[in-house]
C-alpha cells in the first residue's frame, strides 16, 4: 500500500503490485455479491496474497 496518502473511507487500498490491486479489489466488493461467491473471492485473495509474501521472501 502507497504510504504517501491514506484511503478514503471505503475506497480499496492500492499497492505497487497489479495482482494485490486486483485481489483487494475482489474483496472490496463482496457485500455486492452473493454470499456463495465469498468463499471463493477470499480463498483467490489469500492464495495471491500468499504468492506474493512468498516471492518477496525468496520462495517459489
Amino acid at each position: 500500500m502507497s504510504e504517501s496518502a491514506t484511503p478514503e473511507p471505503g475506497a480499496v487500498p492500492t499497492s505497487d503490485l497489479p495482482e494485490v490491486d486486483a485481489a483487494l479489489r475482489e474483496v472490496a466488493d463482496l457485500s455486492s455479491v452473493p454470499l456463495e461467491e465469498h468463499h471463493r473471492r477470499l480463498e483467490r485473495a489469500h492464495e495471491v496474497l500468499h504468492a506474493v509474501l512468498d516471492r518477496a521472501r525468496g520462495g517459489s
